[in-house]
């Protein structure tokens, strides 16, 4: 259903408060269509009527196609923006009045000095912007304070995490002193020498090993001679029984 006749002021306003809420909008022939969120028709507007937006440069107001194909097309580069107006027939949005007629139909500013009423005064003071733009930025400078403190704080946990923690000691002091005490007392035993243990002695030189070689070779050889005449002594006694027993 077509609205009546409406100010340029409140086509502004119903726009803008339908963006905010997330409402869709469309363009359908001659109108703009506004639906409620389920999806419903809730009202239509001439798309070419006019808003209470005027432009810095040129001495009129911008329509609803104009300034709602603005806020649709704010992301795009501006010669895209330029073939999307030429191809949705829409007046285009000067550079220098995008910014801040899109911050308005966000709802990021409350107002702006570009708004003028049914007598063409600026439908806010400066002074009054000003103020609302100085709350908005020490609200954002805040939240960007708190953002720096965040992330610092983040920094500063991934270094100590990157930190090289201390290897643990395979040994404490006390077995430390343990050890250096049983090494103490092992090296103050005496160790029993052989002619095998001789041979792997600290103060082994070679003519001690020399004079073990030449003691070991006399014990073999007098085991040696040992068996010798056992065995001879035997082989003897043997043999005179054999002969005592031919006798007999």
């Amino acid at each position: 259903m077509a609205s009546a006749t409406i100010t340029p002021l409140a086509a502004l306003r119903a726009l803008r408060e339908h963006l905010i809420a997330g409402k869709n909008v469309s363009v359908e022939d001659e109108f703009l269509v506004f639906y409620d969120v389920g999806g419903t028709e809730n009202h239509r507007l001439p798309k070419h009527s006019a808003t209470a937006y005027y432009s810095k440069k040129l001495d009129k107001s911008y329509d609803l196609l104009a300034v709602y194909t603005c806020f649709k097309h704010e992301t795009l580069s501006f010669s895209d923006y330029v073939l999307k107006c030429r191809e949705e027939k829409a007046a285009m949005v000067s550079t220098v009045d995008k910014k801040e007629l899109v911050a308005y139909l966000k709802g990021d500013i409350e107002s702006s000095l570009q708004i003028l009423d049914a007598n063409g005064q600026p439908t806010t003071k400066r002074g009054e912007k000003d103020r609302r733009s100085g709350a908005k930025k020490t609200r954002e400078d805040a939240k960007e304070s708190s953002s720096v403190k965040k992330r610092k704080m983040l920094q500063e946990q991934e270094k100590e995490q990157e930190q090289p923690r201390p290897q643990k000691q395979d040994k404490t002091l006390s077995q430390m002193e343990t050890e250096a005490k049983m090494k103490r007392m092992m090296d103050k035993e005496y160790v029993i020498r052989t002619r095998t243990t001789v041979l792997d002695a600290h103060k082994t030189k070679f003519d001690n090993v020399i004079q073990t070689l030449e003691l070991v070779n006399a014990e073999t050889k007098e085991k040696i001679e040992k068996a010798t005449k056992a065995s001879a002594l035997v082989a003897t006694t043997t043999a005179r029984k054999n002969n005592c027993r031919y006798i007999d």
